[in-house]
């Protein structure tokens, strides 16, 4: 009993070594969380690149916007001063022209209310210069165009200005986005290396336990054994003396009854023949039997286990308690001692015609072979001990 609470110990710690006791849904959903984080690190760092230069272009723009308005000033700055040097010729025109007429300078300038109220003032006087009127009036015209220009540049200049806040305004937020991501980052990598740390913390101590309590198995195994050799010992002591006084009771019968011995001896002779004749076929019989059943003792006692033996992992002890490797080492031995594991079958050597008997064996399995592509192996804690195919990608060595 005391065997099979080891075994069933051992097997929950190894089941928990296998399963891991830390919820791994914990740090699978940390490390989703990250790689969400790092991603949408990434998004954001993208955005900011194509604002940034985005950004650049329209900064560009906008210098080359302001260059032309202030290009453009200046060039409508010089046509104001050349329109001033033309208005100034034509007063001293108008001037020497009618310093004798009846319409004197004054009366001409006198209520001009603009520039262009002057301008159709001087080209109505008949006797204005015409390449004088001509030169105001292109001058007048370009500078016109060029204040239509400014005009426009000035627009386009404010809406490049507010372009590039709006795009600056973006950047700073994704900015702000990126520091917060970037942080996030930092957090879970640190969340999840504490949590890879603390597992393999626990799995090195499942990993102690369990070796702790295949040595204690080990050292159990033995001393079961030796209390049961010293039992049949003393069962063996008991029952000699008893043998002794039968066959004295036996001896004494026999010189009793020494005459009615011999007058039986043709029948008793016949008996013992008729004994024989059974003896011989009965073991004709039994021959029979152990052939039918192949390769031998190491098959018949995988046969024995079939629908009886119990699976636990670690298992080989009496009376049915076995795991793969355990239930070969019985099979092939008799007794409930491990000679190793599946990796050490994997080192033995490998046969290409197996016989019933073999090992059939892979990095994770094990069971004795019993001809005709079949095996016996403990197969799992809900099947047991069972007979089935052999498994693919198994190869057979011997013992």
């Amino acid at each position: 009993m005391r065997t099979i609470t080891r075994f069933a110990v051992t097997a929950g710690l190894a089941g928990a070594l296998a399963l891991g006791t830390c919820p791994i849904a914990a740090f699978a959903d940390t490390e989703s969380d990250l790689a969400a984080a790092r991603t949408r690190l990434e998004e954001i760092g993208n955005q900011c690149s194509t604002l940034e230069e985005q950004l650049s272009e329209q900064s560009q723009l906008l210098t080359e916007t302001e260059y032309e308005i202030s290009k453009t000033e200046d060039e409508i700055s010089k046509k104001e001063d050349e329109l001033a040097e033309a208005q100034t010729r034509l007063s001293g025109q108008v001037q020497d022209n009618y310093k004798d007429g009846g319409m004197t300078l004054v009366s001409v300038f006198t209520g001009v209310s603009d520039l262009n109220d002057l301008f159709s003032r001087v080209f109505y006087m008949d006797r204005v210069s015409e390449a004088s009127n001509e030169v105001i009036t292109e001058v007048k015209d370009i500078r016109d165009e060029l204040t239509e220009k400014q005009d426009k540049l000035e627009a386009k200049q404010k809406e490049q200005e507010s372009n590039v806040a709006d795009m600056q305004g973006q950047i700073d937020d994704l900015n702000a986005q990126r520091q917060e991501a970037s942080e996030l980052v930092n957090s879970l990598d640190e969340k999840l290396q504490k949590e890879l740390r603390e597992e393999a913390e626990r799995n090195a101590a499942l990993q102690a336990a369990v070796e702790a309590s295949e040595a204690e198995q080990l050292a159990g195994g033995s001393n079961d054994a030796s209390a049961s050799a010293d039992a049949e010992a003393a069962e063996e002591a008991a029952e000699e003396p008893a043998q002794t006084e039968n066959n004295s009771s036996s001896s004494n019968s026999n010189n009793a009854n020494e005459t009615q011995q011999d007058n039986s001896s043709s029948n008793n002779n016949s008996s013992s023949n008729s004994n024989s004749n059974s003896s011989s076929n009965s073991g004709n019989s039994s021959n029979s039997s152990s052939g039918s059943v192949t390769g031998g003792t190491t098959v018949s006692r995988a046969q024995s286990m079939v629908g009886v033996g119990v699976y636990v992992w670690g298992g080989c002890s009496a009376p049915n308690i076995f795991d793969c490797s355990g239930f070969v080492s019985w099979c092939l031995t008799g007794q409930f001692q491990r000679l190793g594991t599946t990796y050490t079958f994997l080192g033995w050597q490998q046969v290409s015609d197996p016989q019933p008997g073999d090992v059939c064996v892979n990095a994770g399995h094990c069971g004795i072979y019993v001809g005709n592509g079949q095996m016996i192996h403990a197969a799992s804690p809900s099947e047991g001990v069972i007979q089935g195919p052999v498994q693919a990608g198994m190869i057979y060595v011997r013992y």
